[in-house]
């Protein structure tokens, strides 16, 4: 019998440094990696982009001598609609003072690294970023009729293992 995926039930993700300094967001510190909160029905993508190909080739005769292969990225994105001001200051590497209820948006992006999992309820248990780059902004057409929501991309770097990602089937 087939194996099928299917069923996001979360999103979590644990930050570990802010341009290589350790920081104290809602997702970071000694705790547990934590939920992302709700995200738009149907925005969720897991790319694994097709690797590139270099072919070298001898003068004598058409024939591939030798390809070089060099793999594309893991990625995720998503929107994130359960959205607070710690949430939005700790996704875009800004600050949030809580008395006046104010996130202040960096004027240059930072460099936030950390783990993400993904977590099914068939098929596959989970997808494990384990050192991950992330990057929020952000993101919204018409204002009137759409939720305001960031937009969440991450990528899969090479862990103490070369590994850029673990898919857990269930």
């Amino acid at each position: 019998m087939a194996t099928f995926a299917i069923g996001l039930t979360d999103i979590k993700l644990k930050i570990s440094t802010v341009n290589g300094v350790a920081t104290t967001t809602v997702f970071s510190g000694t705790s547990a990696i934590e939920s992302i909160g709700e995200v738009l029905e149907g925005s969720t993508q897991i790319n694994d982009e097709t690797p590139t190909e270099t072919k070298f080739k001898g003068d004598y005769s058409d024939a591939t001598l030798m390809s070089l292969f060099q793999r594309g990225d893991f990625s995720m994105e998503t929107d994130i609609v359960d959205v607070d001001g710690a949430k939005f200051a700790a996704l875009t590497g800004g600050t949030w003072t809580s008395g006046t209820k104010t996130v202040t948006v960096p004027a240059s992006a930072k460099n936030i690294l950390g783990e993400v999992v993904l977590e099914f309820d068939q098929g596959l248990s989970k997808i494990k970023l384990n050192n991950a780059q992330i990057i929020a902004n952000y993101a919204g057409a018409n204002v009137k009729t759409e939720l305001f929501k960031l937009h969440l991309k991450v990528i899969g770097l090479a862990d103490t293992n070369s590994n850029v990602a673990e898919v857990i089937l269930a």
